[in-house]
């Protein structure tokens, strides 16, 4: 690929794999968080070097060859720490085997690893373009490597994916054992490599994306062939092509032309053109798309092919047009544009769409172009049912772009589908007519607005007339929750403020229904202007009505904080959420609140934390908001108000034996008490308000999280010489006791010395500096005190066995599930999050059921029953879609299902099969 060099990490997958490119049309990054879980075949080249033979492919333009060479010399160094040696050779100039032979086998590299004892990494590149006639090549490799001791050889071969030769394939596997030569191909571009590259090249990184995702090209972007095009294209013209259709057919050109510069110097690009290798493919989309085929056999019919392939030969003959003139369709042509950037593996001698929408796009366009007419088109797309096959609305959407009586005719039958196509760039009329049939659609109850991608597409059904068009929707409470719903979110997605006072007046009025009431509050939210989300505040403090779930409470919040109500009003009204719905007010609380806190309100919030109960006593919402307020106020610990507020937070939380920050983020504090400037200011600020002993004291020094520790005795020291209260002086030398390591005699120094000079100092190491009778009153109360920090110490290593275990809460759970109890079943996943000596419930977001403590402890027993359960979850369980679907929430049940489904994929794949497919 011509162009510029990234920063980016690329990854490999095998062939047979699967690629997960569920991160808005990108590859989901395995470097993520999750990643390891929606792309586990996705994997460095790192991770698969000790393969002793590999062959790495790729699509022309998905940049196999600049990947291996920008490693180049991480992979030399690697090998040359565990004493090896590589040699690199590209293939593209060798046009001898004599060449060939002597450059390769009769190296001096391979001679020297020929009669030594390290192993040799080679890696040849552009198999594809040897000049030598590949068939000789696939059968001389494997020839030459046997006559050398293959078990200290590391092989890598790069190659186009579709010229990859079966014979080189079979015959590497007769060398190395067949678990020992790995097939892997370049996976497309993540999120984050096409913002590498877009800063790169000095465009607006946000608007690049946007034009990207409003144009929906990520397909084409996530190649770095055709991503070099588009940003040029936005380069040079500040936008991208004007209609999707157009970008499309450029996308897909560009992945038919030869853009290898040393395949073009020596002419070898082909014998036919790009818009030849397009013809031809819009016929094998058609084919595809239609006949329900996925993947193309290359081999030889030998019996064997799979029901759902098509052959080369049945994709021959006949021609099609180019321009003015035809061309024949001969195998020749169809392997030469399986060949493109348009098509990657599905395996040995299969290959299949790198992108399902290239092969959508292409066969729309071959119908169009073969000039079809609208009942044959329709024929074609349409069910018996006289709606659209389901597989084929993509199609549809394309078609409806290309030809208007295709679009008149699915706005009749289906107007939903229009939303995939690129309506955006139709006549405004027609996009008004498209509104006018989804209104009528949803207000007869034909359809309802379950499909979360179809939400995403309202955007582009902006015209002049719009709000206009919406309003009585909006205003009339007579008309269904659906239609009244579709009509909010369009009016959100397309930013209509133009109708924000009547959203308003919905929110706020308790007559209406509460789901419309959220949507409105919702669209409030997201586009109103200052003043009238000003207006919203009743929802918030407690004027709401008919708020069971606090959704009203939760979109007013994001609504108002923080600049139409103060902290002091914002706490006031915080109140425990309903732990059995997760939605947008537990979000707010323990996200979005934080985030939006202004520094010169975090004494009010300082001062909440001080008010609330033990952690074990309140939600997880609340305790991670007060974790996270913790979090943000160390950030701004040297203000004396801030410092001063914490103090008194920290010494209510040490109160109720909490950490001064816990759950998930615990580690993240751990990591920030490095700051010995930080944590000292915070020691100095809570040493006056601390107790003159007792639990708090410990547990300053006793925790997960320690705010004083050993090396702080000096400065302590320091501290307690300068402080005139003696009760504030002895804590300073209690907890100079409590740091002490009695073996460091430069400690022992330190205490000595500074006892001189402080009585309270030289009291509370009386025990050390003093002698003590074994048996008088003194020594007694030593062994009580000594006593105490061990058992301080013990409850701090040593956490509380819950009761009952988990175990028992499980079963518990399974049996009121087997008697007829199925809501029981979300409370049983969260009570797999728990360790038998765990203080609060782990990562209810975690879909996997099988990582989760509870399960990992269970008996095959236990396992079998949360199996059982979970399969009546699926068949039986109402997920009552009307309480939540489209009020973006987070519905506990419902998440359950989804982890149940889950658990059956993995433990019990038959059934889920058939529950499916019915």
């Amino acid at each position: 690929m011509p162009g510029k060099r990234y920063n980016w990490k690329r990854f490999w997958c095998p062939r047979t794999g699967n690629i997960d490119l569920s991160d808005r049309g990108y590859l989901y990054d395995p470097d993520s968080e999750y990643g390891h879980i929606h792309n586990p075949n996705a994997v460095p080249f790192e991770s698969i070097e000790t393969v002793p033979c590999l062959v790495l492919l790729g699509e022309p333009g998905i940049g196999k060859t600049r990947t291996m060479y920008a490693e180049r010399d991480t992979i030399n160094n690697r090998v040359e720490q565990e004493d090896g040696q590589t040699l690199w050779l590209d293939l593209h100039s060798y046009g001898s085997e004599d060449r060939l032979v002597r450059e390769l086998f009769g190296s001096p590299e391979f001679d020297l690893w020929r009669n030594g004892t390290h192993r040799l990494h080679v890696f040849l590149d552009s198999l594809d373009e040897c000049l030598l006639e590949i068939c000789k090549l696939a059968t001389l490799l494997p020839d030459e490597f046997k006559k050398c001791p293959v078990e200290r050889l590391c092989l890598r071969i790069a190659c186009r994916t579709a010229d990859l030769p079966n014979v080189l394939e079979e015959g590497l596997k007769e060398l190395w054992k067949k678990d020992a030569v790995g097939v892997y191909e370049l996976a497309p571009l993540r999120r984050v490599d096409v913002i590498e590259a877009a800063k790169t090249n000095d465009l607006d990184t946000d608007a690049f994306l946007h034009e990207i995702e409003w144009m929906e090209a990520v397909p084409l972007v996530i190649k770095p062939i055709t991503l070099e095009f588009l940003m040029n294209t936005y380069k040079r013209t500040g936008k991208l092509l004007s209609t999707q259709r157009e970008l499309y057919f450029k996308g897909c050109r560009r992945l038919c032309e030869e853009i290898n510069e040393s395949r073009r110097a020596a002419k070898r690009t082909g014998n036919f053109t790009a818009e030849e290798r397009m013809a031809v493919a819009a016929r094998i989309a058609a084919i595809i798309i239609f006949a329900n085929r996925y993947a193309i056999w290359t081999g030889v019919d030998m019996g064997a092919v799979p029901d759902d392939d098509v052959t080369v030969r049945e994709l021959c003959g006949g021609s099609e047009s180019v321009s003015d003139d035809k061309i024949q369709v001969s195998e020749d042509a169809v392997r030469e544009t399986l060949a493109t950037g348009l098509f990657s593996s599905r395996g040995p001698k299969r290959i299949g769409w790198a992108h399902q929408t290239y092969a959508e796009f292409l066969a729309a366009r071959y119908l169009v172009q073969r000039g079809m007419t609208l009942s044959q088109v329709m024929s074609l797309i349409t069910h018996p049912d006289g709606k659209l096959v389901p597989q084929l609305h993509e199609t549809a959407a394309w078609l409806a772009c290309m030809a208007p009586d295709v679009f008149q005719e699915i706005m009749k039958i289906d107007p939903e589908v229009l939303l995939r196509s690129d309506v955006a760039s139709t006549d405004p009329t027609n996009r008004k007519a498209l509104v006018e049939s989804l209104l009528i659609l949803y207000g007869e109850e034909k359809s309802f607005d379950h499909d979360w991608a179809i939400r995403g597409q309202y955007q582009k059904l902006a015209h002049p007339e719009l709000a206009e068009q919406l309003r009585p929707y909006i205003c009339d409470g007579a008309k269904n929750d659906v239609v009244r719903r579709v009509v909010i979110n369009i009016a959100e997605a397309c930013k209509l403020q133009t109708l924000q006072s009547n959203l308003v007046d919905v929110a706020l009025d308790p007559t209406q229904p509460v789901l419309i009431r959220v949507e409105a509050a919702c669209a409030v939210g997201r586009v109103g202007d200052d003043t009238t989300k000003a207006k919203l505040k009743p929802l918030v403090i407690g004027e709401a009505e008919n708020d069971p779930d606090d959704q009203l409470k939760g979109y007013g919040l994001q609504a108002v904080w923080p600049d139409h109500i103060t902290a002091e009003e914002l706490f006031s009204v915080l109140t425990p959420p309903n732990v059995e719905f997760y939605g947008t007010y537990q979000t707010f609380i323990s996200h979005e609140l934080v985030q939006r806190l202004n520094p010169t309100d975090l004494t009010t919030a300082l001062t909440w934390i001080a008010e609330q109960l033990s952690r074990h006593e309140i939600s997880h919402s609340f305790g991670h908001l007060m974790d996270n307020i913790m979090l943000k106020a160390w950030e701004h610990i040297e203000s004396p108000d801030v410092s001063e507020a914490f103090a008194k937070a920290v010494l209510s939380r040490l109160k109720h034996r909490d950490e001064i920050v816990g759950g998930l983020i615990e580690p993240q504090f751990r990591s920030m008490l490095g700051d010995d400037e930080k944590r000292r200011r915070a020691v100095d600020a809570i040493v006056p308000v601390l107790p003159d002993s007792g639990t708090c004291l410990v547990q300053l020094v006793h925790s997960n999280t320690p705010l004083v520790i050993e090396k702080d005795i000096l400065w302590m020291i320091g501290r307690l010489q300068c402080e005139e209260s003696k009760d504030v002086q002895r804590v300073w030398a209690e907890l100079i006791e409590k740091v002490f390591d009695r073996q460091d005699i430069d400690q022992f120094d330190t205490i000595f010395t500074a006892s001189q000079k402080n009585p309270i100092l030289e009291k509370q190491f009386a025990w050390l500096l003093k002698s003590v009778e074994l048996n008088s009153p003194k020594a007694q109360e030593m062994k009580e005190h000594h006593s105490k920090i061990q058992e301080w110490m013990d409850r701090a290593n040593d956490c509380p066995i819950l009761d009952p275990p988990p175990a028992e809460r499980i079963d518990l759970l399974l049996d009121e599930c087997t008697s007829g109890n199925l809501s029981a079943w979300w409370r049983l996943n969260m009570e797999l999050t728990l360790e038998p000596d765990s203080t609060f419930y782990g990562d209810e977001l975690e879909s996997d059921l099988t990582v989760l403590p509870g399960w990992k402890a269970a008996d095959a027993a236990t396992k079998a029953r949360i199996v059982e359960t979970a399969k009546r979850y699926v068949r039986e369980q109402d997920p009552k879609t009307q309480e939540w679907l489209g009020t973006n929430t987070i519905y506990r049940p419902v998440f359950a299902g989804y982890r149940a489904l889950r658990l059956l994929l993995q433990e019990a794949p038959d059934f889920n099969g058939t529950t499916l497919r019915k």
